[in-house]
């Protein structure tokens, strides 16, 4: 309803306007289109994309499909204080292998994303929601191959990643 309201009160301003009513009218005009830009560009969102969805690559007899799966947590910083924005600005490329490291949270699983074997450079988590069917991924027996897939910045202005795994039934 927010910008059906922003564009009726834009339009009753520019009428208002039109006959000469007052220039604090197209102010308001003027403040109702811009709102209304903001609200619709704020309303695109990185989670609409690809979120654990499978599709099947070219060879269908190859037994070789693709999870995507969006990272969570790249606005905070790692233990050792360095931000994982700063990581991924400067370090992570579409395409480059990433590494998967499971551990207790609180309680309950968790993934960590990482650019490096080590564990050096987290780049976020798997969702907790997801953690399980990744889990589940990585010790089935099939030969998985994680890798950025993509990655860009958002709406506030933060990096943000979707992951590729690459799942081959053995």
């Amino acid at each position: 309803m927010g910008p059906y309201v922003f564009f009726i009160s834009a339009i009753f301003a520019f009428i208002g306007y039109t006959f000469g009513f007052s220039s604090a009218l197209f102010i308001v005009w003027a403040f109702t289109l811009i709102g209304t830009f903001f609200y619709w560009y704020g309303k695109q969102d990185r989670s609409t994309s690809i979120n654990a969805k499978v599709k099947e690559l070219t060879n269908e007899d190859n037994d070789v499909y693709a999870m995507f799966f969006d990272v969570v947590g790249e606005s905070f910083k790692n233990d050792d204080g360095i931000s994982r924005q700063e990581i991924i600005k400067k370090y992570a490329r579409v395409q480059d292998p990433i590494h998967l490291k499971f551990y207790d949270y609180k309680g309950s699983m968790a993934c960590g994303v990482y650019l490096d074997e080590n564990h050096a450079m987290q780049i976020g988590n798997i969702s907790r929601d997801e953690v399980k069917e990744v889990y589940d991924l990585a010790t089935s027996g099939s030969t998985i191959d994680p890798r950025i897939y993509s990655m860009g910045k958002g709406q506030k202005g933060l990096y943000g990643v979707v992951i590729e795994i690459l799942i081959k039934d053995d």
